[in-house]
């Protein structure tokens, strides 16, 4: 019996062991992709986007033989593909020869310092590349070495994307002494690069004279108030850049104020962008101080900074009778239904902006109805984003009332703003009779299937709006298919729904 026993034990930890034992797992083969396939896919499109295609090296290889003859595609995406070392310098030795590409995307696309001068060879060779997109490349300070020697004597390069290449202030150097001698160089992109203080300051000190350069992104480098002091003495002196973005740095008050101060006098400045910057009232009043005699700025960007009512005040108060600046984005500032006021009022008498951006301010209903009573008769403004304010189906009708009588805004976004079927139906109301507005964004609202209805019965009349976005609204998938199918068959101009 005890044997019985004892063998019944053994069995059951035999049969547990069994159990445990996990299968080998084979990966199943990788699908080869049919590369001629997708440029003849690609018709008579001048852009070729290969985008996370799943590119191997050889594919690569392959695509480049392919496009040697090719007289149509003048733009590659190759970005987040794993073609590697061996693939980038499949598209590098091709580019050599090629008289037709002008623009390269290897975005996200791994390859060291070696394979990036092959990129070299061809700055020193190519005749037609202008546009050439390294972001995220991570090919370090040797890598680009190799790029700013070949940009010395390149004199077709306009836009060179370096975010992401761990350049650090070593890199910046390389760059730095190309740029003295570059004069075609518009474009430089050196996002999240690491650049530490002396870098910043010989950046800025080969700007000062350059004569080329009119956009650069610093954005992401821990730039602090020291940093914005070389580029802000830079401005000075510099007569061509006309954009600088700056987003995502802690630039704070002090360091706008040295900004601010550079920018007063400029006479060619254009573009500041300085979201998520931790930019408080001071900062947002002393750039409101140059705005006044400013003459040539055109687009601000102060997005997420939390200054609140009291700069949205001084910012607003600056553009009252300010004749240059066309775009505005001031979202996610908390600036309420206080500030919305401050902003409608200016919207009275402004006659130069064309866009802005009010996302997340707070603002619900009752600063809608300032807002939408300026615009009526406003004949300028194009786009507008009021996205993520709880304006409710009150706003919406405060919205439908200037849709009515404004004739120039073409572009509306109202994304999450808890709007139900009756806000829906008073904007459909607006679309009976508006024949300026062509695109919609109407995502995340939760007005369903009903107030869809409400929407296509809107547009049957409307021979203007061409995009309609729908995502997101708690639709019954079928009826709401009917609805647009529906739409669709009546006598009025193609509408893109999505």
């Amino acid at each position: 019996m005890g044997d019985l026993i004892q063998n019944d034990d053994s069995s059951e930890i035999q049969n547990n062991g069994e159990e445990e034992q996990v299968e080998e797992y084979i990966e199943p083969p990788r699908e080869k992709i049919d590369v001629e396939a997708l440029i003849t896919e690609n018709g008579d499109c001048p852009t070729l986007n290969l985008m996370m295609k799943n590119l191997n090296a050889d594919e690569a290889k392959l695509l480049m033989e392919l496009l040697k003859d090719n007289k149509t595609i003048t733009s590659l995406d190759l970005s987040l593909n794993w073609i590697g070392n061996e693939g980038v310098q499949s598209v590098a030795d091709a580019l050599n020869n090629n008289t037709t590409l002008t623009e390269i995307n290897l975005g996200c696309v791994d390859f060291d310092a070696d394979t990036a001068k092959h990129f070299g060879d061809v700055l020193n060779n190519n005749k037609t590349l202008n546009t050439l997109k390294l972001c995220g490349c991570g090919f370090g300070p040797e890598g680009v070495k190799h790029i700013a020697d070949a940009l010395r004597n390149n004199i077709t390069l306009t836009t060179l994307d370096l975010g992401l290449c761990k350049l650090e202030n070593e890199g910046v150097q390389y760059l730095t002494d190309a740029l003295q001698n570059n004069t075609t160089l518009t474009s430089l992109n050196l996002k999240e690069n690491e650049i530490k203080t002396e870098g910043i300051k010989v950046l800025a000190d080969a700007l000062r004279h350059n004569k080329g350069l009119k956009k650069l992104s610093l954005e992401s480098n821990n730039l602090r108030e020291s940093e914005v002091q070389y580029l802000s003495d830079m401005l000075r002196d510099n007569t061509t850049l006309t954009t600088l973005v700056l987003n995502e740095n802690e630039i704070e008050d002090e360091g706008l104020q040295h900004l601010a101060d550079a920018l007063r006098n400029n006479k060619t400045f254009t573009t500041l962008e300085i979201q998520t910057c931790k930019i408080g009232d001071k900062g947002i009043q002393s750039l409101s101080d140059a705005l006044r005699t400013n003459t040539t700025f055109a687009s601000l960007n102060t997005s997420y900074n939390n200054f609140g009512e009291k700069g949205s005040e001084y910012l607003i108060d600056a553009l009252r009778n300010n004749k240059t600046l066309n775009k505005l984005a001031l979202c996610k500032n908390k600036i309420g239904n206080e500030g919305v006021k401050q902003v409608a009022n200016a919207l009275t008498n402004n006659t130069t902006l064309t866009f802005l951006d009010l996302r997340g301010n707070d603002i619900g209903a009752e600063g809608i109805k300032h807002l939408a009573n300026s615009l009526t008769n406003n004949k300028i403004l194009t786009r507008l984003d009021i996205s993520n304010n709880n304006i409710g189906d009150d706003g919406a009708q405060y919205i439908s009332d200037f849709l009515k009588n404004n004739k120039t805004l073409t572009e509306l976004v109202l994304r999450e703003n808890n709007i139900g079927p009756k806000g829906a139906e008073h904007i459909a109301d607006a679309l009976r009779n508006n024949m300026s507005l062509k695109s919609l964004q109407f995502v995340m609202n939760p007005f369903g299937h009903e107030g869809v209805e409400y929407l296509m019965d809107g547009l049957q009349n409307n021979m203007t709006l061409s995009r309609l976005y729908l995502d997101g609204n708690g639709l019954d998938g079928e009826a709401t298919k009917l609805a647009i199918a529906t739409l669709k068959t009546k006598p009025r101009p193609k509408i893109d729904i999505s």
